[in-house]
């Protein structure tokens, strides 16, 4: 990564109004679902050559373009966007003992 891509990535950092939609489901006997959007300032972090979005780290290099990002392990996915000064982030996560939580946030820099 060249200097000029760590510059680039610094224009993201900041705080952005943010729509936040969480979904949760616990598979149990009956399911019991949780649903809940609500609008929040979001701070995006950056640290070295990386950025973090609520406490999940990515490369810097997801700026350099527009396109969608993937990233995954063993109990979650997650996907990030920045286009223009926007943001879209979703992060899926599978507990374990039969759920999961779903988590988007959307929104535009506001400093």
């Amino acid at each position: 990564m060249c200097s000029c891509d760590k510059i680039k990535a610094k224009k993201f950092e900041g705080t952005y109004n943010c729509t936040v939609q969480f979904h949760s489901i616990v598979y149990s006997n009956p399911p019991y679902i949780t649903d809940d959007t609500y609008t929040s300032n979001v701070f995006i972090g950056r640290k070295k050559d990386s950025l973090e979005v609520d406490g999940f780290r990515f490369p810097v290099e997801v700026v350099l373009d527009e396109k969608i990002h993937s990233f995954g392990g063993y109990h979650y996915t997650a996907n990030i966007q920045f286009k223009g000064d926007s943001i879209y982030f979703n992060k899926s996560e599978m507990p374990g003992l039969g759920g999961k939580n779903d988590y988007t946030i959307r929104g535009a820099k506001i400093e």
